[in-house]
């Protein structure tokens, strides 16, 4: 991800979902078509392979951004913004991170003060 803090790519293609979209078509079509081909087949003779799941995720993946690039006010006016689905596993890791970091067992407690460290071993 160093790219990503070179402002010429920022620039050029980073935030036009549009470039995205025609950038991704091809490599999905391309490098997704014998998974979508061996799913196909699987679905034919009703069965389920490590294809299967592959061509439905990607496929799955590719429609929604899709959607999201031809409708880009949808998923957003309907209230479903991306900060929502992570605003509770940030409150319940820290609720754990806490609940770790206050043991009841002195001898396991360990502080740096001042540099040295204070604790049994």
């Amino acid at each position: 991800m160093t790219g990503l803090n070179l402002p010429w790519i920022r620039t050029l293609w980073l935030d036009k979902s549009w470039v995205q979209l025609v950038l991704a078509t091809p490599v999905l079509l391309w490098c997704g078509a014998d998974f979508f081909k061996n799913a196909w087949k699987a679905f034919k003779r009703h069965t389920a392979t490590m294809d299967t799941l592959v061509a439905m995720g990607t496929g799955a993946a590719y429609f929604y951004s899709l959607f999201a690039t031809v409708f880009p006010g949808f998923f957003t006016d309907a209230g479903l913004m991306p900060d929502v689905y992570y605003q509770l596993p940030k409150k319940r890791i820290r609720q754990k991170h806490h609940f770790l970091m206050a043991t009841p067992y002195p001898s396991m407690a360990k502080s740096h003060k001042g540099g040295t460290h204070q604790g049994k071993e």
